[in-house]
């Protein structure tokens, strides 16, 4: 709990410090900044390790997040999410899609199958 305390105390300082410079050409005032970043400590939106949030760390600390309406029903929106698995679009490994990470799976012309099989197979040698 205090190694906790202590990274949100950082990061909060960080944010605090850096704030003003990073968004001096927007005409926020220091408030505003402040108020921006009380809300997100609050609601867990500060990445805090390995590019998670501490609402993605520690989900019982924080509120839900409120529910964003897409437009869109859930078999849209699991019909989307088999087609990203099987194109290899779904992030995977450090931050690196599946194709990214396994190339010779995710061909997507005929062209890449025959070089991904091709390098993937040993060649025949002799006959059956």
């Amino acid at each position: 709990m205090h190694s906790f305390s202590r990274i949100l105390g950082l990061s909060s300082l960080v944010l605090v410090l850096g704030a003003p410079i990073a968004r001096a050409d927007e005409g926020r005032t220091r408030q505003q900044t402040h108020d921006e970043l009380v809300a997100a400590q609050k609601s867990g939106d500060i990445v805090l390790y390995l590019g998670m949030t501490g609402r993605e760390l520690f989900p019982s600390r924080y509120p839900q997040a409120a529910e964003t309406a897409s437009g869109k029903t859930r078999d849209q929106v699991r019909a989307e999410l088999v087609a990203a698995q099987k194109s290899g679009d779904v992030v995977v490994y450090l931050g690196k899609t599946a194709r990214e990470v396994s190339p010779a799976e995710f061909a997507t012309s005929a062209q890449e199958s025959r070089i991904a099989v091709r390098g993937a197979m040993p060649a025949k040698t002799g006959t059956n």
